[in-house]
C-alpha cells in the first residue's frame, strides 16, 4: 500500500507513521532534526538525496524492490512543509508508479500539526489539536491511466483534508 498525505510540519511524520505501519520515503536532511529524524530512522525511512538525479532514479529502483516485497510506504506529495497548513502542488510521481505497479492508494488529511512545529521555527508547541482522518484505499485497476489515478488520489486528499478543516478547525 502506498499511503498519501499532505505535509504540514516535521510533526506530520511521526503522527502518521505509526498509523500506517509503514515507511516513510524522506529528504536525507530530515535525519538531521532533533526527534524527529530520530523517529524517522526508527520508523524505517527511507532517505534519498533530493537535489542528486542519481539519488532520485536510484530510490525509484528501491521503491520497486520495497513494494515488490510486500511492504508499504507512506509519501507526502507535497515533497516540502506547507507554511500556512494550506495544500502545495504535489509531486504524482510516486502515485503515478503505484499505478504501474499496480499498488493500492490510501489518501490521508492531516490539520492542526503547523501548530506544533510551524515551518521555520525550532521549538515545539505540545497539546495542540490535530486531527488524521483516512480514506478509503483507492485501486488502479479502475482507473484508464496513470494521470486520472494520481489526480483521483490527489484530490482525495484534499477532499478530506477540507472535511477536517470545515468540521474540526472553524
Amino acid at each position: 500500500t502506498l499511503y498519501i498525505c499532505n505535509h504540514q510540519s516535521w510533526a506530520d511524520i511521526p503522527i502518521v507513521i505509526p498509523k500506517t505501519k509503514s515507511a516513510a520515503l524522506s529528504k536525507k536532511e530530515v535525519m538531521t532534526i532533533p526527534l524527529v529524524g530520530f523517529l524517522t530512522v526508527l520508523a524505517g525511512g527511507i532517505f534519498f538525496d533530493r537535489e542528486e538525479q542519481s539519488s532520485r532514479m536510484a530510490i525509484v529502483k528501491e521503491l520497486i524492490d520495497f513494494f515488490k516485497k510486500g511492504y508499504s510506504l507512506c509519501y507526502f506529495p507535497e515533497g516540502t512543509r506547507s507554511k500556512d497548513g494550506n495544500l502545495l502542488e504535489p509531486n504524482l510521481a510516486l502515485i503515478k508508479l503505484a499505478f504501474k505497479l499496480k499498488i493500492s492508494v490510501v489518501p490521508i488529511a492531516i490539520e492542526g500539526t503547523k501548530n506544533i512545529i510551524q515551518k521555520g521555527r525550532l521549538y515545539y508547541k505540545f497539546f495542540q489539536k490535530v486531527v488524521l482522518k483516512f480514506g478509503g484505499p483507492i485501486t488502479p485497476q479502475n482507473f484508464q491511466n496513470e494521470n486520472d489515478f494520481s489526480n483521483y488520489c490527489w484530490d482525495k486528499v484534499k477532499e478530506i483534508h477540507n472535511e477536517i478543516k470545515n468540521n474540526y478547525f472553524k
